[in-house]
C-alpha cells in the first residue's frame, strides 16, 4: 500500500521507511526468509528502507498498544482473524503469519529533523486512511 503510494508520486519525495521489531531466528521461524522480513521488504517497502527496532521504541512512541480481540471465545477469535486474513487476501496483502504479532502498529509522519506531523494509529482490520496520510506528507514536505 505505502510503496504503492510512493510509485504513484503520491508522497513526493518523502521517504518511506517500514520497521520490523524482529529478525530470525525466532521461536517461530529460523530464518528471515521463513519470517517473511525479505518479503515485507520486497513488497510493501520497495521503494524505500527498512529499519530493525529491537528495542521497540517505535511501538512505544505509539502506546505499546497489544493486540486485542474483545472476546476469550475461541471461535470468535479464529473467526475474527478468519476475516482479517479476507480483507487482507481482498486487497491484494498477504503474509505468513510468522513473527510477533503482539503489538500493533502505525503509520507515522515525521518533518525532516523536526516533529512527529501526522500519526496513524493500526486498528485490527480496518484501514488507515489514505487521504489524510497523503494531505499530511504533502503539508510536512512542503514547510
Amino acid at each position: 500500500m505505502l510503496s504503492s503510494l510512493k510509485e504513484q508520486g503520491k508522497l513526493g519525495s518523502a521517504r518511506l521507511i517500514g520497521i520490523v521489531k524482529e529478525v530470525a531466528p525466532t521461536s517461530s521461524a529460523s530464518t528471515d526468509e521463513k519470517l517473511g522480513v525479505g518479503e515485507f521488504a520486497s513488497k510493501y517497502f520497495a521503494n524505500g528502507q527498512l529499519y530493525l527496532d529491537s528495542n521497540q521504541t517505535f511501538w512505544k512512541a505509539l502506546g505499546s498498544r497489544p493486540l486485542k480481540f474483545g472476546t476469550w471465545n475461541p471461535f470468535k477469535i479464529w473467526s475474527l482473524i478468519k476475516d482479517m486474513q479476507e480483507k487482507m487476501k481482498a486487497k491484494g496483502i498477504d503474509g505468513n503469519l510468522r513473527g510477533d504479532a503482539r503489538l500493533l502498529g502505525g503509520v507515522m509522519v515525521v518533518g525532516k529533523g523536526g516533529p512527529v506531523t501526522f500519526v496513524s494509529l493500526e486498528q485490527m482490520g480496518s484501514p488507515f486512511c489514505v487521504d489524510d496520510l497523503v494531505q499530511a506528507v504533502t503539508q510536512t514536505t512542503t514547510q
